[in-house]
């Protein structure tokens, strides 16, 4: 088996429902963007950085990218579900580790925006090192890159690039508002667009089809929780405002199961909902979320998805509300920072997994409301 480092997410996704005590065999389905899609998505993303650009042009590049990437992920996910509802699958889960919506698309872009309100990267001290020149050669280009997207963006928005570059926090604090709010503001728009709401209803069909035949449908709620919170330190804790759905990931449909992620206090080693995680009030229930080398959702939402994959092999005409009540009920390990729920009781999780005991880590919280990965059917 490779090492921990060197495991795909895919692989990752797996190992992580392995822990959990899972011994059920495991299909991994590699979930295929449209190619068109994705190709237009990437040309337009990679245009706000490839070149001074018109705001015109720049405000329809971010466009297609934004609701590209949505519109690919939608697509692509409600192909794998359609294919096993024609294909007849039942009693079986499928773990979707991976997401997007308008908070993904804005932490994509405002990542690489940020770059270029510099420093500049400083050329190595041992310059007559040729690892170092290459590697200082690409930070370098890297950094121009991000430079020529804040630029464009800025110029689009009306904001003098300079300004953002200011040293002078009572200065540059205003200008970044203005320019998160217009990334903000146009990520919504993204979502918003005929193309990914005809995406979402086509996905939805799907998920519906999926889930009417005794399976269900697990999702990681998404890693872009922090994305207010790093911008608002980017800006002098000035007021962003998003609308409710804004971090809601586009695979949440009404049938399935979104999971959010728990990680480990650093000072008290209490578990905590990690400070990454999406807490979006669709997420249903907060899983460990660590796994040697990575840390998600993605490996949150696979935990989840093995025990109801257990709760389906004994309850084979259960239905997906019944998983889903099932779910929340064995989840119930509340931490000092989750949504409220009941008092530890992790010896439930176990009690499900007949005599596997679950790692210590695998502390769990029910969320206030209801990420490609492996699907979980029943043993043939």
């Amino acid at each position: 088996m490779a090492p921990p480092f060197d495991l795909s997410h895919g692989e990752q996704v797996e190992s992580s429902a392995r822990q959990s005590g899972y011994q059920g065999p495991v299909q991994r389905t590699e979930l295929t963007k449209d190619p068109m899609t994705e190709d237009v998505t990437e040309a337009s993303f990679r245009a706000l950085g490839g070149g001074e650009l018109s705001p015109e042009e720049t405000r329809a590049a971010l466009n297609r990218g934004m609701v590209g990437a949505q519109v690919g992920l939608l697509n692509g996910a409600a192909q794998v579900l359609n294919a096993d509802a024609r294909a007849g699958v039942s009693n079986s889960v499928t773990n979707l580790s991976l997401g997007s919506g308008p908070a993904n698309v804005a932490q994509s872009v405002y990542r690489e925006a940020r770059q270029g309100w510099g420093p500049a990267p400083t050329p190595p001290a041992l310059n007559d090192i040729p690892e170092l020149q290459e590697m200082h050669r690409q930070d370098r280009a890297a950094f121009e890159r991000s430079k020529q997207t804040m630029t464009n963006l800025a110029n689009a928005w009306g904001i003098d690039p300079k300004v953002l570059s200011d040293p002078d926090p009572a200065v540059h604090g205003p200008a970044r508002q203005r320019f998160q709010q217009h990334l903000l503001d146009a990520a919504q728009a993204s979502s918003e667009s005929p193309s990914v709401q005809a995406a979402q209803k086509n996905y939805q069909r799907a998920e519906t089809a999926y889930t009417a035949n005794n399976n269900s449908v697990v999702v990681s709620a998404g890693n872009w929780g922090s994305l207010l919170d790093d911008m608002r330190a980017d800006n002098g804790n000035r007021e962003l405002k998003v609308d409710p759905d804004f971090h809601r990931n586009v695979l949440v449909g009404d049938n399935s199961i979104s999971v959010g992620a728990l990680d480990l206090d650093p000072k008290t080693g209490a578990p905590r909902v990690a400070p990454y995680s999406n807490r979006d009030s669709e997420v249903d229930v907060y899983a460990y979320g660590t796994v040697p080398g990575a840390n998600g959702t993605s490996f949150a939402a696979p935990r989840v998805a093995a025990v109801a994959q257990a709760l389906r092999l004994q309850n084979p005409n259960a239905s997906q509300e019944t998983i889903r009540r099932e779910v929340l009920r064995v989840f119930t390990t509340q931490g000092p920072d989750g949504p409220p729920g009941n008092q530890e009781q992790s010896g439930n999780v176990a009690n499900f997994l007949g005599e596997v005991q679950w790692p210590r880590q695998n502390f769990v919280l029910p969320g206030p409301g209801l990420g490609s990965g492996p699907s979980f059917p029943p043993p043939q």
